[in-house]
This record gives structure tokens, sequence and C-alpha cells, in this order.
């Protein structure tokens, strides 16, 4: 039995028990409590798992969210993705599509219904088919986690309960939290990148946009007229040339104006559907401005990139970047 007691949903002035286990009150938990139970809920006592007890709870996570154990988050996301399994309404669901659409339909005629859900139903006696598994795909592949979670609410969302709705949204927040929109140690990766030779950061952003689903054309330095990638999407409805120019800064030092008109009237001699500027730094005021009234031009300043390279590269990109400038030299070379 545990030794702690946790505050209880009442009624009637009782303890309220859910299949014999009594039944926590999460909205009156702290943070640090909720998450220790998420971990080890003891045995008498029954915590809804599926969700953050409230919004405060959740907002206060996402503050100590960079802190928190990796093991921690990955099992706060378990319970909070959808698993497999079945939930008490969903025999109610089935029966009143049944009733309604089915009941007249024989054995070999259920395999065509209309919603998979139900003839996975009928076919296991299993409604929902999980989709823990894309805690594999963290924390190298955040976006793919992110495109795997929003097909699958795409798909469910009129079948599932509210507070499924609610967790999954919360899981989605987590992730691009931790995984994409965390940029601790700025200045480190800064510098790292600062420090690269030339071609080197060249590779790192061609890695980038071939991860967009671009051919990446990386241009010799002697030919390349200010121009670093070369890249192209030729597929039907998709078709677009991006011309990117790269440069690496000290992070006091910003990129002019000069630099930004330059690639305006390059982009456009070439007749390319728009050009890019990265930097290790940042853009003048003066750039900027000039962005915004110019939709051929794009601006990514060293914070972008970092949230960038984040999205489609995991967070711990930094740590393979050797790796990922050479699989971009064996690229050049096939290519």
């Amino acid at each position: 039995m545990s030794q702690t007691k946790y505050p209880v949903v009442q009624n009637e002035s009782k303890d309220f028990y859910f299949e014999g286990q009594r039944v926590i009150d999460e909205t009156q938990l702290s943070l640090k409590e909720w998450i220790h139970l998420m971990q080890n809920c003891p045995d008498e006592y029954f915590l809804k798992n599926w969700r953050f007890p409230t919004r405060e709870h959740l907002l206060e996570f996402l503050d100590v969210l960079p802190t928190i154990d990796e093991k921690v988050v990955r099992v706060i996301l378990s319970k909070i993705i959808m698993g497999s399994g079945n939930l008490g309404f969903d025999e109610m669901g089935i029966d009143y599509r049944f009733d309604t659409f089915y009941k007249n339909c024989s054995d070999q005629e259920r395999g065509g219904l209309p919603l998979e859900f139900d003839r996975r139903y009928f076919r296991t006696g299993v409604a929902w088919e999980g989709v823990t598994w894309i805690l594999d795909l963290l924390p190298n592949y955040p976006k793919r986690a992110l495109d795997v979670l929003s097909s699958y609410f795409i798909a469910h969302y009129q079948l599932m309960p509210d507070e499924k709705i609610t967790g999954l949204s919360e899981a989605i927040t987590i992730i691009r939290k931790r995984y994409i929109d965390n940029i601790d140690g700025e200045i480190n990766i800064q510098n790292t990148l600062y420090n690269l030779e030339s071609g080197q950061f060249e590779n790192v952003c061609a890695k980038l946009y071939q991860d967009m689903g671009y051919h990446v054309e990386i241009t010799q330095p002697t030919r390349d007229g200010g121009i670093d990638i070369i890249c192209r999407k030729d597929e039907k409805g998709e078709k677009n040339k991006l011309l990117v120019q790269c440069k690496r800064c000290k992070n006091k030092k910003k990129i002019g104006i000069g630099d930004i008109r330059e690639l305006l009237g390059i982009v456009s001699n070439e007749k390319a559907t728009k050009g890019f500027f990265i930097t290790t730094s940042d853009f003048s005021p003066d750039c900027y401005s000039f962005a915004e009234n110019n939709d051929r031009i794009e601006l990514i300043n060293c914070v972008d990139f970092i949230r960038l390279m984040n999205q489609y590269n995991g967070k711990y990109w930094l740590d393979r970047i050797d790796f990922i400038i050479a699989e971009m030299e064996a690229y050049k070379v096939r290519h």
C-alpha cells in the first residue's frame, strides 16, 4: 500500500472509486506530483493519464521542459499518445453504426465497410491501432513524428473523445517544443557553424534543403556567382528553383542590405523562383524591411537555421555534423 495520501475525487463526501481504485483528483496535484504518478502510480489509485490535468500544468511543464530527463518525457508522451486497444464508449459507437448502416450486411460485405476503424474491430476485436511507435522517431526525426500524429488526428478526430484529442494535441506541442524549438546552446552552435570552412557550412545547408525534398546542387566555388546551392523540385504542381547563398559571420556582425540586393538581382537574372540567404549571425533592419517587400527573398538567420535543422534532423544534429558534411561530400562526388 502507498504511504502517501493523494487528493481523491469525492462523491457525496466519500472517496470515488473506479474498478476498485480510488480516483485521484489530478487537478489538485502539483506538477511534480503528477509527473511522479505518471511514472509510478500506486495500485490502489486510478490516475487519468491521457492528458495534462489542467492548462496550467501543461504551461508549467513546457517552461521546464528543457531541464526534464529524456526518459521522463518519453514516459509522459507514451501515456498521452493514443495506444492500441479499446475505449469504454467504442462499442456503443460501433453498435450504433452497425444498427444504422451495417445490420443487413453479410460477413463478406463487412469487409468493405467504409471505416477501417470498424473493419478492424470486426476483424480483430480491437478498435484503436495506436501510434506510440512514433517515439522511435525521436529525437532524430521530430517532423516525421509530428506528421504521423497530425495524420492520425485527421483520420480519427470524429471518433476520438475530447480528452484524447486534448492529449494528442499536448503531445504535438511537447514534441515541437522539446525537439524543434529548443535552441538552448545557441551561442555554442553559432560558434561551431562559424568555425566550419565555407564549403562545410554549405554542405550542412544543402543537407537541410535535401531533407526538405529538393534536388540540390552545390556549386563550384569559382563558378557560383555568389550562389552556393541550387535547389530544384521538378514534380508537377511543385516545380520551382531556389538559389541559396550561405555566409558565415561572427555573431555580432550583421549582413548588410547590399548583399540582399545583389541576391535579388541574381534571382531575377536566373529566372529563379526565390532566393534564400542563410547566415550564422543576423541581418540588419534594412535587410528585413527589404525582404518583407520582396516575396522572392527570404532571410534565414542563425536562430531560424537551428530551428529548421532541429525540425528536419532532430535536436542532436550538431553531434552528427561531421557525418552530415561527409555525407554531402559523397553526394557531390556521385552527382
